[in-house]
């Protein structure tokens, strides 16, 4: 059985990270759209997931510690 390659794209709930989110996923890699706005990244996972895209969002901010170290994923 092959390993999920998965990728997590920091911002990438709009514009040019979102659609490197599509490509990457259109590849058959796991994508997960790191937002500061835990409603954005729920709302670009699930646009990846309607197109049959395999995404998951999380909730991320670079700066904060606290939201590197939290482990749970955000379900769309």
């Amino acid at each position: 059985m092959a390993e999920q390659r998965i990728a997590l794209v920091t911002g990438g709930n709009r514009g040019i990270r979102l659609e490197i989110c599509r490509q990457l996923a259109g590849l058959g890699i796991k994508v997960i759209p790191g937002s500061r706005d835990a409603a954005r990244g729920v709302a670009a996972a699930g646009e990846l997931a309607t197109a049959g895209l395999p995404a998951e969002a999380r909730q991320l901010g670079v700066s904060s510690a606290k939201s590197i170290n939290d482990r749970k994923a955000i379900a769309w």
